[in-house]
């Protein structure tokens, strides 16, 4: 199948070879900056010939399936996605969906009236550890879920990137991976949302750099978390710290690496142990015994997914119907911020 990658910075051109990687080829390349389609020219082996400055140049020019979108969310990535989907292509979409709810609202419209299938990046489902919190929770391993706390700390500083200057960077740009998670795995939206989000004097974001939220799910289920981009110490990972408590055990992970207690005795996992959503394979190692690059296979994950509901024609993962949900709780900790100022 023929693709279209608009967005070409660094996200962009890194998916670009997970795309190719997939068996896709690349139709057209669109990026409004002309050092971006440079580059792509020089270091992705992009044809001049295929290069475009906007998405209606591209559509009116190239043979594609396709389109993969990786603009800003504030930047057009709705009127992009839009576009596609009117011009009869299939999209997949890098997450949040937009910053806006009217333009969340505009782009399912636009889907509800085309026949093709967006799907939205939300690779972090794709981690070992999302599947084992899953699977513990519907298959009752522990007994009843009770309280889950997640911490995400990170010294993380992006300046130059578009995530600076955007709306609710952290939320929207971040927190909205951990949320698709806690919805994966808690198989459910939440009731009730109370937040407050904060900006550090010495962060470099416009936007609140620290949130805090407690939720709470359906069965009295807690959520108890914790987002930050201002550490100075004790940073986790991406996927951040999550703690899972039950009436008959415990469940932490990171992501790949997780623990089961059960009746005092601690049971290490690996990722490997865990089959990734859909049954659609499972963490590997390379053959000299080493972790994978976990971001490039999640990746890899959402395009074979991607890939197979296309072929398959049916509702891909991660459908925007789905995907709404999670950003509406995204919207939600921010409704629910601005009334403890």
């Amino acid at each position: 199948m023929r693709g279209i990658v608009v967005g070409l910075g660094g996200w962009g051109s890194s998916w670009t070879r997970v795309i190719r990687d997939g068996g896709w080829d690349i139709a057209a390349w669109v990026d409004v900056n002309p050092a971006a389609l440079e580059r792509a020219v020089r270091d992705l082996g992009a044809e001049p010939g295929s290069c475009y400055a906007a998405l209606d140049e591209a559509l009116g020019s190239a043979d594609a399936d396709a389109a993969f979108i990786f603009t800003p969310p504030d930047k057009g990535r709705a009127r992009d996605i839009i576009a596609a989907m009117d011009a009869g292509l299939h999209v997949l979409a890098d997450k949040p969906l937009t910053t806006s709810p009217d333009e969340m609202a505009a782009i399912l419209e636009a889907h509800l009236r085309s026949n093709v299938k967006l799907m939205i990046g939300q690779n972090y489902r794709w981690y070992p550890g999302s599947e084992l919190m899953r699977r513990t929770i519907e298959a009752d391993e522990l007994g009843r879920l009770g309280y889950m706390t997640v911490y995400y700390h990170m010294a993380e500083n992006m300046r130059g990137h578009h995530i600076v200057e955007m709306p609710h960077g952290l939320v929207l740009g971040m927190c909205v991976h951990h949320l698709d998670i806690m919805r994966f795995a808690i198989g459910a939206e939440p009731d009730t949302i109370w937040a407050k989000t904060w900006n550090p004097p010495w962060s470099w974001t416009k936007a609140d750099a620290c949130a805090e939220c407690v939720m709470t799910f359906p069965g009295s289920v807690t959520a108890n978390y914790f987002a930050g981009w201002a550490a100075h110490y004790g940073e986790t990972d991406w996927y951040g710290r999550w703690h899972l408590e039950f009436e008959h055990g415990a469940l932490l992970t990171d992501g790949v690496k997780s623990s089961i207690i059960r009746d005092g005795q601690q049971t290490e996992i690996d990722g490997q142990e865990v089959a990734i959503p859909g049954g659609r394979g499972r963490h590997p190692e390379s053959s000299s015994g080493s972790a994978i690059d976990i971001p490039t296979y999640t990746r890899r994950g959402v395009l074979r997914e991607f890939t197979s509901a296309i072929e398959e024609d049916r509702t891909p993962e991660c459908s925007i119907e789905d995907n709404v949900k999670t950003l509406q709780m995204a919207f939600g900790i921010i409704e629910a911020a601005k009334r403890e100022e």
